[in-house]
């Protein structure tokens, strides 16, 4: 059916400067790799609801494409910045063998999974991917990093406000998908462990989950409420 369209005008009435659909801060090359027209800015807009965040890049390195999350983290330069357009890793052990992955990606079409310890959260862990170019280019390398958080805040409140949950157990269950315990949540919030047990089961009880475990596992799991990021925001 697409074929009897004229794409042409479709573009035109769906681009406006007031669609929806357009990413009027996409960066010049990366109108270059998504396309100028609709689809193009569709897969731009699909990438941005992605609560991963999510870079295109060369064998050289250049970024072609970053979702709204992985722009922001460049923004703020944490924990991978631009130099020259080309992505850089402040770590140069990591920025060696991201590049070994990159050219394994581009070059052999492998895919590899960069895993880092637990404890040095300054190592971004991520998985590079080959991609084909729809251009003369060849393959690209998709970087796909960890996500910043383990549910969006965005998320959280729809979820909090789904199952009628109370301020205070919203908050202790952002604290539990942090990773803390009873007892550091209970420290934090200056309340006594009984209280967050009791806000613990209150939220099971309205969540039907039937513990801490599987509480956090449907969180994570939940699909995502990214919230509007702009590039340096």
């Amino acid at each position: 059916m697409l074929d009897l369209l004229d794409r042409s005008g479709l573009d035109a009435a769906l681009l406006s400067p007031t669609s929806p659909f357009v990413e009027r801060r996409r960066s010049p090359a990366s109108q270059a790799w998504m396309g100028p027209g609709l689809f193009g800015a569709l897969a731009a807009a699909i990438l941005d609801e992605i609560d991963y965040p999510v870079l295109l890049v060369d064998a050289e390195m250049h970024l072609k494409h970053g979702n709204r999350i992985a722009r922001s983290q460049l923004a703020r330069q944490e924990p991978y910045y631009l130099d020259e357009g080309q992505l850089t890793l402040r770590d140069e052990s990591q920025q060696l063998r991201l590049r070994r992955a990159v050219d394994a990606a581009v070059q052999r079409g492998r895919r590899e999974l960069i895993a880092t310890r637990s404890d040095r959260p300054d190592q971004p862990a991520l998985a590079v991917l080959p991609v084909a170019s729809p251009t003369d280019e060849g393959r690209l390398a998709l970087l796909l990093l960890a996500k910043p958080l383990l549910c969006q805040s965005l998320t959280l409140q729809a979820y909090a406000r789904e199952h009628g949950l109370t301020e205070g157990e919203r908050g202790v269950l952002c604290s539990l998908c942090a990773g803390h315990s009873p007892e550091a949540i209970a420290q934090q919030r200056l309340v006594a462990l009984s209280t967050v047990r009791t806000q613990i089961g209150a939220i099971r009880a309205k969540t039907g989950a039937r513990d801490i475990g599987a509480l956090v596992r449907g969180m994570a799991v939940l699909p995502p409420l990214v919230h509007a990021l702009v590039e340096g925001h």
